[in-house]
């Protein structure tokens, strides 16, 4: 698989796992992260890859949402604002950190996900480095990350 949808729902025997009978996992996760544990998230989603493409799972490079894809072609970083990390259920938003719980959960490694930073960072824009992609927009426009989607 190259893209999943935001509505796919096979994740949802890894969502129920997590809600049943307020499992301590369940209750733990919504703690740290305030994210209610549904098929939709991509923690849930990630758990379902562990389980059943486990090797898909490890190989992948990085888990990135639409997003971080269109911000990494725009500036050749991998970052994911606030925002959009809390709405994964993988990420602490107290500590304003990937919560490593919720990684060993989905059987992902750190380094498979974006830098969480906030939501008014902004780079310059500098066509012609490695994998930025070319536009329209002049070189060191600002681009702002922004909030969710």
């Amino acid at each position: 698989t190259r893209a999943i949808i935001w509505s796919d729902n096979r994740s949802e025997a890894q969502a129920r796992a997590l809600r049943a009978e307020l499992s301590a996992l369940g209750r733990d996760f919504y703690a740290h992260t305030g994210i209610p544990m549904h098929p939709m998230i991509p923690l849930c989603k990630l758990a379902w890859f562990r389980k059943h493409q486990p090797r898909l799972l490890q190989r992948a490079h990085k888990w990135l949402s639409i997003k971080e894809y269109v911000w990494w072609k725009l500036t050749g970083t991998y970052q994911v604002d606030y925002s959009m990390a809390t709405a994964t259920g993988l990420f602490d938003s107290r500590r304003r950190a990937w919560y490593p719980a919720a990684l060993d959960y989905a059987g992902l490694r750190p380094d498979q996900l974006s830098e969480p930073v906030p939501t008014t960072r902004f780079l310059p824009y500098e066509p012609g480095r490695p994998t930025v992609a070319t536009t329209a927009l002049p070189a060191g426009v600002p681009l702002y990350i922004g909030a969710s989607d």
